[in-house]
């Protein structure tokens, strides 16, 4: 069940974001409006960027897996932006994420995408599969954002 954002970004403590509200809040972004969404955003980013030290590598993986599944999601080039300069942030503060851009070939991962809590997702056990996928995107600027992420050029 997604939490409705006015709850999320008004009365969730550190605690409950890190129980999973805004977690399952990010699995569903075409669920809400734009605004909404950009709210959600907002959020995220504060949540992500004051408690990243108290935010371990495995709930960091699973965040960027759930805003890349919101990339692929959304209709809006804006908010598909938004998410993946976010994600980019992420992987450059963390080596250990860094090493989910490496693809191996064949196998299959543990990663849950329907789980409502992060550490339970097993986020570290699959590759970011869905930058390579954003590589062949209509939109320009997402193609180049994702083929900058993985380091290729345009």
């Amino acid at each position: 069940m997604i939490m409705p954002l006015l709850y999320v970004s008004t009365r969730c403590s550190t605690a409950e974001l890190e129980e999973g509200l805004l977690f399952e809040a990010v699995a569903a972004p075409h669920a809400m409006g734009y605004e909404q969404m950009h709210l959600l955003i907002t959020q995220l980013l504060a949540y992500l960027s004051t408690d990243s030290r108290s935010l371990d590598v495995v709930r960091q993986a699973a965040y960027c897996k759930r805003m890349l599944a919101g990339v692929l999601a959304a209709g809006d080039v804006g908010m598909m932006n938004t998410l993946l300069c976010h994600v980019q942030q992420m992987l450059r503060r963390s080596r250990r994420l860094q090493g989910l851009l490496d693809h191996e070939s064949g196998g299959t991962s543990g990663y849950n995408a329907h789980a409502s809590d992060p550490v339970e997702a097993g986020a570290l056990t699959a590759p970011l599969w869905e930058l390579s996928l954003l590589t062949q995107h209509y939109h320009p600027r997402i193609m180049e954002n994702a083929l900058q992420q993985l380091g290729r050029k345009a």
